[in-house]
């Protein structure tokens, strides 16, 4: 995710009501700190980073968005996300 996404008003409020975002930090060459991230990239099945991941017990399964996406593919990412948990629980 391009970090002008949260730069923009529209898409930092979306993010703010829908989600709980979480930041995986790494540092290279220090793999004890990295195994977080390890384990992560395993359970979504990532294999390059950057990725945005979008878990939810609403959904049959996680949606994950791999690369630099631009603001505009990620904000539509963001939106088909919060459409697809309301489609599966249209009671939230």
């Amino acid at each position: 995710m391009r970090l002008d996404t949260f730069w923009n008003a529209r898409d930092y409020q979306l993010i703010n009501k829908e989600f709980e975002p979480v930041l995986v930090e790494f540092r290279h060459d220090d793999a004890a700190f990295n195994m977080p991230l390890e384990q992560l990239k395993a359970k979504y099945g990532i294999a390059t980073l950057p990725a945005l991941v979008i878990d939810s017990s609403k959904f049959a399964a996680p949606m994950v968005q791999f690369g630099n996406s631009n603001s505009v593919s990620t904000h539509e990412f963001l939106k088909s996300a919060v459409k697809q948990a309301a489609a599966a629980h249209p009671e939230y």
